[in-house]
């Protein structure tokens, strides 16, 4: 993954937000794993777009600390 690529971080963002879609329409949706994808997709999306913005960023997965960088 080349994470200075900010279309690299919404392809994957993107691909957290289907699987967890796909897994909230189950008989028994699988709550926790979906919440943790949705989770990683708000993430991945926050720092795709925070590198659009050529904005500095700490490793971490704080969606409230990545949101007020936005």
């Amino acid at each position: 993954m080349n994470v200075n690529d900010p279309h690299t971080w919404a392809r994957y963002a993107e691909e957290d937000w289907r699987l967890a879609n796909s897994l909230l329409h189950r008989k028994q949706p699988p709550l926790r794993a979906i919440c943790f994808h949705a989770q990683q997709s708000v993430e991945k999306y926050f720092k795709a777009l925070l590198l659009l913005k050529n904005a500095s960023f700490p490793k971490t997965h704080d969606l409230p600390t990545l949101d007020s960088l936005c």
